[in-house]
């Protein structure tokens, strides 16, 4: 996941960067947590729960503090996965 993780940063790739966090953010419910408290700063969590992520996990979360400083980024697109994320709950 680190390779794939450092590749889409590297391309600068936006849409992959939220397809990957999409499919993570299903199977993780930490994660999609992490995702709603990033997307809206009144949504708050404690960072204990990173300290229990695997590798690939670490990773993703490594993503989606990253969402935002993409080239070409869009908060339609954030807005969306964010919709997504709380139909998961």
């Amino acid at each position: 996941m680190k390779r794939k993780v450092d590749t889409i940063i590297a391309n600068d790739d936006f849409h992959e960067a939220v397809k990957t966090v999409k499919e993570a953010i299903e199977l993780h419910p930490w994660l999609r947590k992490a995702y709603m408290s990033f997307y809206r700063s009144d949504i708050q969590i404690s960072l204990c729960g990173a300290a229990s992520l695997d590798d690939s996990n670490f990773e993703i979360l490594r993503l989606i503090l990253k969402l935002r400083g993409f080239e070409g980024w869009r908060d339609s697109d954030l807005y969306d996965l964010e919709q997504f994320a709380k139909q998961l709950k």
